[in-house]
């Protein structure tokens, strides 16, 4: 604490005087919580953030104990931290959490820092500031979270880790627990008969693109095989060194089931098709015809009827003239067998339906000699063309000027209608877009779910759909999706209306955030919340090697920011950050875990392992780099703890923690053993 921010608190505690005002009104307003205690920890003087954040009349609570607003479990750890920095001569303590409680009885989380100023004159007391950091606890619950609740079955299979991690999701999908995947080997998980297969995927992966997407068969705890479809992706540290295999697993087996039953389906349907085709007919050049027993179906005249004035007497007299001079077309060669026309036909009730005709002139063609007519019944197709006109004309403006991606499909998912947002968002003209399924625009991995979501929001369920889309340059975009049926009314059909709004930027800033929530923006290493469940899972394993912790304390980094500047300061810890990751081994952790402190988390194979690499640490970070025309040098405090049975993160970072304090004290610049002598 510099001398003018104790002068404020001096002048807090002994009466401001005029000149101090300013000074007594920053303390008053600051954004943390000040208090200054005796050497006993009897509360002298808390300013007005003990209200604002804690809840309590800053007034009311002097004269009590600190230790009454600490958290049982971490009462201790304050004492000692008291004790140390009473011990002090008006030197800062290092930093450590405590959960404070508040007036409503609700803890909270506060990095707190102690400095003693007992002798000086106008204090005479400790200084504790305590700057709230609830939401660290905060974003890693909602990390975890996100990982533990999912319902996909998510895994990290680490190098030299002999098991898997995994997720509820996962343990389900193979009717096991996630304590027995731990011991687990990932190829144990894999049928036999792909085992082969499967470790030649991971053997490729660091060599290729670093991910692929495949299926396999996969075995279940108690023998039953499925089929899965895996996506494994190789996540590299910031080195690019190989990490962590992360997987995903999603049982296909009823999907492929399901597929080759609907193949089936489509097979005997196709079979139905080929023997019930549209209206085909045969004009021969002495005037006779015949058709297929579709058009007696459709226009309800007896199988192998004659027409007294041939078949043309059929079409509607209007439409006479064209179809004869098309079929002059034909027969001459002028017209192409794909250029349709359409005509009125007249059924048996005397009423006319629609065809859609083409003609091919056949008559040199063995077996056939004639021209082949074919006629599909396009009537209702006309009706609903004529009621979507109707529509049209009262919903265009609305419908092409809609800022959201707005659509019409026919109960057969086929798009009838869709507006310019709609065209903009898929890259295709309304044209290209019109008549085709609109599933088919769904990613075919969100196809399924999107399909059934949808069916649900048709029958009244009120949740919005969200899915991917692929665009014609299969760009896929996120999308947020609203459907209604619109009952039909008199003779128009009922339809549905789709509303979609792009979501992608929403998608890619939740992908940013978990991101940062596992590490640090200015060094790239790992945050405290992501080092504390590396450590809690590394804890767990049953290994013949010790877990430990290696804390780093930049010496003097403070005169670093007031001599260069926060730029420099910020250079040099990402400087640190770089030495640290050039000397970690495979499969070592680093994190940074306070503003000039570090964590890395290793294997070892005993405490002289241990040391070796907390002095390959200091002495690379002591290495100097330029800044300017300045060439700025940094020395650390290290401190060492080995895990010991029933530890926890929390407790094997104290003891590192611990270590760091004592090299300090010590001396700097050197390494420290948890309970043992000091070496540097």
């Amino acid at each position: 604490m510099r001398m003018r921010e104790a002068g404020v608190i001096a002048s807090t505690c002994a009466g401001a005087r005029p000149e101090s005002a300013l000074a007594v009104a920053i303390l008053e307003t600051a954004a943390d919580i000040v208090v200054v205690t005796d050497e006993l920890g009897m509360l002298r003087y808390a300013n007005a953030a003990a209200g604002s954040l804690l809840g309590y009349d800053p007034a009311a609570i002097r004269g009590t104990s600190v230790f009454d607003l600490i958290h049982p479990e971490e009462v201790e750890d304050a004492a000692n931290s008291l004790a140390s920095t009473g011990a002090g001569s008006a030197l800062h303590a290092v930093p450590i959490e405590l959960r404070l409680r508040a007036a409503d009885g609700r803890w909270r989380r506060f990095e707190v820092i102690a400095t003693n100023l007992l002798t000086h004159p106008q204090v005479r007391g400790i200084v504790f500031r305590c700057r709230d950091v609830s939401y660290r606890e905060d974003s890693y619950r909602r990390f975890r979270t996100m990982f533990e609740q999912s319902p996909v079955a998510q895994a990290l299979v680490a190098p030299r880790m002999p098991g898997v991690i995994a997720n509820a999701a996962f343990a389900r999908l193979f009717a096991t627990s996630r304590e027995a995947l731990l011991t687990t080997a990932p190829e144990a998980l894999v049928h036999p008969a792909d085992r082969t297969q499967m470790l030649h995927d991971m053997e490729h992966l660091e060599a290729e693109t670093g991910r692929y997407v495949t299926q396999r068969r996969y075995l279940r705890s108690d023998g039953e095989a499925f089929v899965g479809r895996v996506a494994a992706a190789l996540l590299r540290d910031l080195d690019g060194r190989p990490e962590y295999l992360y997987i995903t697993i999603e049982d296909v087996s009823a999907e492929l089931r399901a597929a080759e039953a609907l193949n089936k389906s489509e097979a005997r349907a196709r079979a139905l098709i080929d023997n019930s085709p549209d209206i085909i007919a045969v004009l021969y050049p002495d005037g006779e015809w015949e058709a297929s027993d579709q058009g007696t179906r459709l226009l309800g005249y007896p199988k192998g009827f004659e027409t007294p004035g041939g078949v043309l007497s059929l079409v509607h007299p209007d439409d006479l003239p064209a179809a004869a001079a098309a079929l002059g077309e034909v027969l001459a060669g002028t017209r192409a067998g794909d250029v349709p026309i359409e005509l009125r036909i007249r059924a048996a009730d005397g009423t006319y339906r629609q065809f859609e005709c083409v003609g091919q002139n056949l008559e040199a063609a063995a077996h056939i000699g004639g021209v082949v007519i074919t006629a599909r019944d396009i009537t209702a197709r006309k009706h609903a063309e004529a009621r979507l006109r109707a529509a049209e004309q009262r919903f265009r403006v609305a419908f092409d000027h809609a800022p959201l991606a707005v659509s019409i499909v026919d109960l057969d998912g086929r798009i009838v209608d869709i507006n310019s947002a709609g065209c903009a968002m898929l890259g295709r003209s309304r044209d290209d877009l019109l008549g085709t399924l609109a599933e088919l625009s769904v990613h075919p991995d969100d196809r399924e779910e999107a399909i059934r979501r949808t069916a649900a929001q048709l029958e009244g369920a009120a949740a919005p759909v969200e899915f991917r889309l692929v665009t014609v340059t299969d760009r896929s975009i996120s999308v947020l999706s609203h459907a209604s049926l619109i009952e039909g009314s008199g003779d128009e059909p009922p339809y549905v209306i789709t509303l979609q709004t792009d979501i992608s930027d929403r998608k890619h800033l939740e992908a940013e955030l978990e991101r940062r929530a596992t590490h640090d923006e200015l060094t790239g290493l790992r945050n405290r919340a992501s080092l504390d469940q590396h450590l809690e899972h590394a804890l767990q394993r049953r290994a013949p090697v010790q877990v430990a912790a290696i804390f780093v304390d930049l010496d003097d980094f403070k005169p670093v920011n007031d001599s260069f500047g926060h730029d420099a300061g910020d250079k040099l810890l990402a400087h640190v950050a770089h030495r640290i990751r050039q000397n970690l081994r495979r499969g070592d952790v680093a994190a940074r875990v306070g503003g000039d402190e570090f964590v890395v988390a290793c294997d070892v194979a005993g405490a002289q392992q241990a040391v070796d690499i907390a002095e390959r640490l200091r002495v690379a970070i002591s290495e100097g780099f330029r800044y300017g025309d300045h060439e700025i040098r940094a020395t650390a405090s290290v401190g060492i703890a080995l895990s010991t049975p029933g530890d926890d993160a929390a407790a094997l970072l104290r003891r590192a923690d611990a270590a760091t304090y004592v090299a300090k004290r010590a001396g700097k610049a050197r390494t420290q053993l948890s309970g043992s002598i000091i070496t540097g």
